[in-house]
Formats: structure tokens, C-alpha cells, sequence
């Protein structure tokens, strides 16, 4: 399994640089562009040498997912690339990424483009583990967590 980049509900843009990188968007609905060619979610694509995937503000959810082929190279801690802002832990950076970051990846296998479908979502329980975090919530707010 390899890391992937997760992108918060602002925008982001990342350039391949030194050969082409096959990446897959998934998550939250934004505009994302390749050169000013709009791509699609859920679907690979390759960014050439020197090509930049624009992404703009999160419409639909928060959160979404840049999966990068052959995944980020990094010195992995208790088993995975994971960062932890508040702790400076995780790998590459023990922050969240800045521009200007370069991440080491593989280059492009060549393959094609690749689409997913997602199963609808569903209506269901979500499991709540607290954790380090838990201290940003309201006691009645984990009053409500069963």
C-alpha cells in the first residue's frame, strides 16, 4: 500500500518535474486542471515533465486524495508515511506539505488512463475512536459519540 496526499479544503497545485508522474484525484468535488485541460476524478492521468495539476477549492466535503503511481518515497515511522502536524512526526516532512516541497516519486509506467467506480454511498453507523485530538471537542460534542 502507498501513501497518497491528502488536500484539505483549499487549493493546491503540483508540478512534475525531472519525467512524466501518473497521479488519481478521489474525495471531495473541486475544479482540477492539467495545463488548463479539466481532469476527472476517480480516473488516473500523467502529468509530463513540467505539467502542473491545478486544484481549486473543495465544492462537495472537505477532503480530497492524490494517489501518486509507485507511491512517495520516505523514511516510513511505525509503519506508514503519516503525518502528524501537532506531534512533528511522519515522512517526508513532519508538516503538513508547504510549497515549494519536493516529494521523490516514481516516473510514469506509461500505463492508461485507469477509471474507478465507487460504490454509492450508503446510509450506515460510523465508527468514533478518540485520539489525540479530542481535546478540540466539546464534552457534549463526545457526550454524542455512542
Amino acid at each position: 500500500m502507498a501513501a497518497a496526499i491528502e488536500i484539505g479544503p483549499f487549493g493546491a497545485a503540483f508540478s512534475a518535474r525531472g519525467g512524466a508522474v501518473r497521479v488519481a484525484l478521489a474525495g471531495a468535488a473541486r475544479n482540477a486542471d492539467i495545463a488548463g485541460r479539466s481532469v476527472a476524478f476517480d480516473t488516473s492521468m500523467t502529468l509530463a515533465d513540467g505539467e502542473t495539476l491545478t486544484l481549486g477549492f473543495a465544492r462537495a466535503g472537505s477532503f480530497s486524495y492524490l494517489a501518486i503511481e509507485g507511491g512517495i518515497s520516505g523514511e516510513p515511522m511505525f509503519g506508514s508515511l503519516a503525518v502528524n502536524d501537532r506531534a512533528g512526526l511522519g515522512s517526508p516532512y513532519p508538516r503538513p506539505l508547504q510549497a515549494g516541497d519536493e516529494l521523490q516519486v516514481a516516473i510514469a509506467s506509461g500505463a492508461s488512463e485507469c477509471r474507478i467506480e465507487l460504490p454509492a454511498i450508503g446510509e450506515a453507523p460510523v465508527r468514533v475512536v478518540m485520539g489525540p485530538q479530542d481535546d478540540e471537542f466539546t464534552d457534549d460534542a463526545k457526550a454524542a459519540v455512542p
